[in-house]
């Protein structure tokens, strides 16, 4: 039952977003214990349904935190340059000579490191909602 349940569902749990979701739900998938009861194995796939959509819906809130600390990220290093230039007059440049503004301002302010710690305490796999 585990195979056939894995078979119908392996394409909505390979299209999450994060690694640890999906092992989650192949977690759910191959320790359930399937009965003779179709009642039982009802309530099993539901909440493995149920799991799956959860994950679903959580990846846009997750987009939008991380894109909210980005830009909070961003809007602290313009303020500190801009207090620093009132202070130094001249002062040392990065060198981000032919990328875009958005890679020179993630090397600036270091948006991409930050973001990486933040994101697994964002991810949840219980069920708590660590967004909500």
């Amino acid at each position: 039952m585990c195979f056939l349940v894995m078979c119908g569902m392996s394409t909505r749990v390979a299209a999450l977003a994060f690694i640890v979701w999906r092992d989650y739900v192949t977690q759910m998938i191959h320790t359930a214990d399937f009965e003779d009861y179709y009642e039982d194995n009802l309530d099993i796939l539901n909440g493995i349904r149920d799991k799956l959509a959860h994950f679903e819906d959580e990846l846009p809130k997750l987009i939008e935190a991380t894109t909210i600390l980005e830009l909070a990220l961003w809007k602290m290093r313009i303020n500190e340059n801009s207090s620093q230039q009132k202070s130094f007059r001249c002062r040392k440049k990065i060198k981000t000579e032919g990328t875009s503004i958005r890679q020179q301002c993630l090397v600036t302010c270091c948006a991409e490191v930050v973001i990486g710690h933040v994101l697994p305490f964002l991810i949840s796999t219980g069920d708590d909602d660590s967004l909500s």
